[in-house]
């Protein structure tokens, strides 16, 4: 059984456009200077680890500046899950403890505390999430973040309708 969308946000271009171009133009930049440098093959080494942590991050915004041209949405709402196509993650309604609205630095996050991490972890792709989640870090501490300043429309609205959307779906759940 398909699961349809009841809810969808697109991409905010402007921003989007301005983060990957940025984005882009400096990783390419810090290795072509690293390669091009005298010191080889020392500079080819550090680019290549530099290309191999900022992998997902380069690979997610040409990923999400090809699904904005495409006209395909940011983030998805069902009745069972919060898509965030942004980060490629999918966190069930059934897994959220809360979620909380931060900012920091001009960027807007919806940040969602889960009940259980392993399972955002288990479709993660970044390292780094991974690597904690090892060494089991202060898991309680650690919430699955979505930006939405790279979504159309204005970040408290964004973030009232999945907070709204949260609370109808699990009240719904629990009274069936």
């Amino acid at each position: 059984m398909s699961q349809q969308s009841e809810f969808q946000f697109s991409y905010y271009p402007l921003k989007l456009w301005i983060d990957s171009v940025i984005t882009i133009i400096a990783l390419l930049s810090i290795t072509l200077l690293f390669v091009w440098n005298k010191y080889q093959p020392y500079g080819i080494i550090i680019a290549l680890i530099i290309w191999r942590v900022a992998w997902n991050h380069f690979y997610n915004t040409v990923k999400n500046l090809s699904r904005q041209l495409s006209g395909k949405p940011a983030i998805e709402l069902t009745n069972e899950y919060f898509y965030d196509h942004i980060n490629d993650i999918k966190i069930y309604w059934t897994n959220v403890k809360r979620i909380n609205l931060w900012q920091s630095k001009g960027t807007t996050f919806i940040c969602f505390d889960l009940k259980d991490f392993k399972s955002h972890v288990t479709q993660s792709k970044s390292l780094v999430d991974k690597f904690f989640y090892k060494l089991k870090v202060h898991q309680e501490d650690i919430f699955v973040k979505t930006e939405i300043s790279l979504v159309k429309g204005k970040n408290i609205e964004i973030f009232d309708k999945v907070k709204r959307f949260m609370q109808h779906n699990t009240s719904h759940k629990s009274s069936l």
